[in-house]
C-alpha cells in the first residue's frame, strides 16, 4: 500500500507510530533525494535556473507471515529555486537541506540511517 504524506511532519509522525507498533523498516533506512530540475537550458549543464525538489521515502512492514502488511510512505516537496548566475542564490537547496536535517534527526533518534535515492514501490 502506498501512502503519500502531505507534510514531512505527517510522514515522521506516522513512521514513529509504526515503529511503536513494532514495524520493521526496509534496510533500516529512509531514502532521501534532493533533485535540481533545470528550468531553462536544454540540459542541467547549461541551465541557470533550477527548481529544487526534496523527496523522502520509506518501506515499512508491520506483522509477520501471512499477517504482514507493507506500507510505502512517500513525501515530496518543492523547496524553491536555485540560480547559478551572478547572484548564485541557493534558497531551494538551503530549504531542502533543512528538511534533510529533520529527517536525519529522526533517523538518528530511531536507529535508522539515511540512504541516497528514491524508493519506487
Amino acid at each position: 500500500m502506498r501512502i503519500i504524506c502531505t507534510s514531512l511532519e505527517e510522514l515522521l509522525q506516522s513512521l514513529a507510530g509504526d515503529l511503536s507498533r513494532g514495524a520493521v523498516v526496509f534496510q533500516e533506512a529512509l531514502f532521501v533525494n534532493i533533485y535540481k530540475k533545470p528550468l531553462d537550458g536544454r540540459t542541467r549543464f547549461d541551465a541557470i535556473k533550477f527548481e529544487v525538489l526534496f523527496d523522502v521515502s520509506v518501506l515499512v512492514a508491520v506483522g509477520s507471515g501471512a499477517d504482514e502488511v507493507e506500507f510505502f510512505r512517500d513525501f515530496q516537496e518543492k523547496c524553491g529555486r536555485d540560480y547559478t548566475d551572478g547572484d548564485c542564490e541557493t534558497t531551494g537547496t538551503q530549504n531542502a537541506e533543512k528538511l534533510k536535517a529533520q529527517v536525519k534527526e529522526f533517523a538518528d533518534a530511531n536507529g535508522l540511517r539515511l540512504e541516497p535515492g528514491v524508493l519506487d514501490y
